[in-house]
């Protein structure tokens, strides 16, 4: 299969997710000021609470954060692996050459693949494993906490 025709199919997935994506972060806002009205008119909300606040507060703790994080690791995950497995190869080849060519070691055989598809692994693992620590650091309040504390804030 041509390179350039797996690079391009995996670009236009890529925007066509972040496009999607990009609709549900739309459509969480536009939900959540339907949801001020609704919950304005029952009087769950206080009549001092701005509605911007409520939209902010409602984005961030219920926008799809989870989808998000997912595709920038995807993101940084399909930019760091032919580059790390390029870096990998070339540092490969330079101790291939420094220990007397060893045919076993050269490039391209079953040792050099294994390698390699090690090395995409690890990238992998890497870019997942700080992506989840930070979307697990970085957790919003609950919106029912959320509009507590803004009902609880007094006007200025």
């Amino acid at each position: 299969m041509d390179i350039v025709f797996m690079a391009a199919s995996l670009a236009i997935a890529l925007v066509f997710w972040g496009a999607l994506l990009a609709w549900r972060w739309r459509a969480t806002y536009q939900f959540s000021k339907q949801l001020f009205i609704a919950r304005r008119r029952t009087g769950e909300i206080m009549a001092h609470v701005d509605e911007a606040a409520f939209v902010a507060a409602y984005v961030r703790s219920e926008g799809p954060r989870a989808a998000t994080y997912t595709f920038i690791c995807a993101v940084v995950a399909a930019i760091l692996v032919p580059v790390g497995m390029v870096a990998f190869s070339v540092a490969w080849q330079i101790c291939w050459q420094l220990t007397g060519e060893l045919e076993v070691f050269r490039r391209g055989t079953m040792i050099h693949v294994f390698a390699m598809v090690l090395v995409g692994m690890v990238v992998m693992i890497l870019v997942s494993m700080i992506g989840m620590r930070r979307y697990h650091s970085k957790v919003p309040i609950k919106i029912n906490k959320a509009i507590k504390d803004l009902n609880s804030k007094e006007v200025n």
